[in-house]
């Protein structure tokens, strides 16, 4: 009796080194695939943009520029970068150019010589980013998920959403589509660092607000701030209900004026711990006592947030972003109109259509005029590790699981509400409606809780601004909900076809009435098995990436732009011989304003030497002359809209 239960644990360590060292096999594997797959994602980018490759000695030259639209490439260094980025009046647009006080990490890489690279390099390995940060996170949180699995089927979903944010907004691709991997790369920071990491949670929680706040796009810190929110308030309830339903209301009863043992757990660490002479060690018990519940870890990393993200943005943002810039409602407005016009629909935000310059050249406005439909199947897609009880059942396997879960879920809901807006249909109560109806009927009250409520409505409708901006929270969260989907899908069929494949070879060994094998032939029969496992497991990633991309490719928009090699015409080189010609015949005369008539701001195209169209605005031909003008585009205010007409 004693040797068979000294037996059974010595078994079980056993079974356990086993699947340690076949997970250590597997994380070598998807290491190899995740190098490989990065490389695949570079020679995609040199297929798409090959007018760009061939056009560098051009560039080089000077000949021609790479240029569409609002990716403006600048020349002058000094003009067009440095004395923007110190907040001095700009001579060349008449105005403050705060756009690139708040970018000007990134914006660099719009220099003329510059940008060709940028796009070539800096887009891949944008995608890339993202691509690894969301294997590390699945890998590291969904256990019952083969590393390998994992590392194949996430470059889809990956692929999918950068090519939708990339068609749709190249010409900020060093701002918003470098932003979107930058934010995905804090939001799940965030979320180990909040429900998964044993230790080191805080270093998780530091670096994802350092990496906020550098993020080169505002929209980015402002979408944080709402994730976080949202993240948090369903956290809390959560914590709520579990102690609901753990008895807590009645051990309170019991004890009157006793502090449920969550919250007490939440708030211990502010009490002085032994040894208060050592500041750095009562730090760190008060950050481990703090860290044994999920609430006292939203509080830490608030607090960290806060004093690493927020308030040095608010400081740059007050000091030098906006300086020079008395009204940002001016500059770019955000009244009703504006926020009607970026709203959009419900069919919209399912089948991924995200407001960019593409549709605006194709169909004459930044929202294509009829929905994808076909891409409702990537919302499908969406959907399914929520609601099919027995992918969630294999993935959430903890608490920990269920909370992460609950939050895709609710924030998930949040972005789709609140990208509405004023969108059809009329009757649904969007985030704005109803904040427009709440903040109505509380206004017509006479007395503070009316001018209360007006200010914050205010605030709130002017720092969250557009509406299409909350969709970039699906395109945050989409990679790993379509990856933990199609990673579940692989793994399960693999696992029938081994079971078919196991059973076949022990078939086929009681035929030959094979006796028992070596210890190096079971060796070998492993090895064998474990690639057999891994040329399955790419023959099913092979089997649907072959379907996969087809709803989005089944749109003609996206072929047409895709396979061109110059992004359908749009980052074709434009020849500047014509503008050379001019340049000079202009420093010949005497020092002046340049302005661009006809205007190219609006839907208008130009024709260069070799028949390409082009779509330009008049700050190309204002930096490319480098001569003192007014610009009255975007963010030229009313005072050169006025000089200017």
């Amino acid at each position: 009796m004693t040797s068979l239960a000294l037996a059974q644990p010595s078994a079980a360590r056993a079974a356990g080194v086993r699947a340690e060292q076949a997970r250590a096999a597997e994380l070598r594997v998807a290491r190899r695939i995740v190098h490989v797959v990065s490389a695949v994602y570079f020679l995609v980018a040199f297929v798409v943009f090959r007018e760009v490759l061939f056009a560098i000695p051009a560039v080089l030259r000077g000949e021609s520029v790479i240029v569409g639209d609002e990716l403006v490439p600048f020349f002058n260094v000094n003009s067009q970068l440095l004395e923007q980025a110190a907040g001095e009046f700009n001579q060349l647009t008449n105005g403050y150019e705060f756009r690139v006080r708040y970018s000007f990490l990134t914006t660099w890489l719009r220099h003329y010589q510059v940008l060709p690279f940028a796009i070539l390099l800096v887009i891949p390995a944008i995608v890339i980013a993202a691509y690894r940060t969301v294997v590390w996170f699945i890998t590291d949180v969904f256990r019952t998920l083969s590393p390998v699995t994992v590392a194949l089927a996430t470059a889809l979903p990956v692929g999918l959403i950068y090519a939708i944010m990339i068609y749709a907004k190249v010409t900020h691709f060093y701002t918003l589509a470098l932003g979107l991997a930058m934010v995905t790369i804090s939001v799940l920071l965030m979320m180990h660092s909040l429900l998964f990491s044993t230790k080191g949670w805080v270093r998780r929680a530091v670096i994802s607000s350092v990496v906020t706040l550098l993020n080169p796009a505002v929209h980015y810190l402002v979408l944080f701030v709402v994730f976080i929110f949202v993240a948090g308030v369903t956290l809390m309830l959560g914590e709520l209900a579990a102690w609901i339903r753990s008895g807590g209301p009645r051990r309170m009863a019991a004890s009157v004026g006793a502090l449920p043992s969550r919250v007490r757990r939440a708030v211990q660490w502010v009490r002085r711990p032994t040894r208060p002479h050592r500041p750095l060690r009562r730090l760190r018990i008060r950050l481990h006592r703090a860290g044994q519940t999920t609430m006292g870890r939203g509080v830490v990393a608030v607090a960290v947030f806060v004093f690493v993200t927020l308030i040095p943005y608010v400081l740059f943002v007050q000091f030098v972003a906006l300086r020079g810039v008395e009204n940002l409602s001016e500059t770019v407005p955000g009244d009703f109109y504006f926020i009607r016009d970026a709203s959009v629909s419900w069919l919209h935000v399912l089948s991924w259509d995200l407001a960019g310059i593409m549709d605006k050249i194709l169909y004459g406005d930044y929202l294509s005029k009829v929905p994808r439909v076909s891409n409702l199947a990537y919302t499908v897609l969406f959907i399914v590790p929520f609601v099919i009880p027995r992918i969630r059942r294999s993935l959430l396997v903890t608490r920990a699981h269920r909370q992460l879960f609950g939050v895709l879920a609710v924030v998930s809901t949040f972005a789709v509400w609140a990208t509405i807006g004023y969108a059809e249909p009329q009757w649904f109560p969007s985030f704005h409606r109803t904040l427009a109806a709440v903040t109505r009927t509380l206004a017509a009250k006479d007395g503070p809780i009316g001018t209360l409520t007006l200010d914050i409505s205010s605030t709130i409708v002017q720092v969250l601004r557009f509406p299409h901006r909350f969709q970039l929270l699906l395109f945050v969260l989409a990679p790993l909900v379509m990856s933990l989907a199609l990673a579940w899908t692989i793994d399960a069929l693999l696992k029938r076809w081994m079971r078919r494949r196991d059973a076949a070879e022990a078939a086929a060994a009681a035929i030959e009435g094979a006796a028992a094998l070596s210890t190096r032939a079971i060796a070998a029969a492993a090895r064998r098995r474990h690639r057999d496992a891994i040329v399955l497991r790419a023959t099913a990633v092979v089997a649907v990436g072959t379907v996969f991309f087809a709803p989005l490719l089944s749109n003609e928009n996206y072929r047409q732009v895709f396979f061109s090699g110059n992004f359908g015409t749009f980052l074709a080189p434009y020849p500047v011989g014509d503008l050379d010609e001019l340049k000079a015949a202009l420093l010949e005369l005497d020092e002046g304003k340049t302005v661009v008539l006809p205007p190219t701001e609006t839907a208008k195209l130009v024709t260069d030497d070799n028949g390409v169209d082009h779509k330009f605005i008049d700050k190309f031909f204002i930096y490319y002359l480098d001569l003192p003008s007014y610009y009255y585009g975007l963010t030229g205010d009313s005072y050169n809209k006025f000089e200017f007409f």
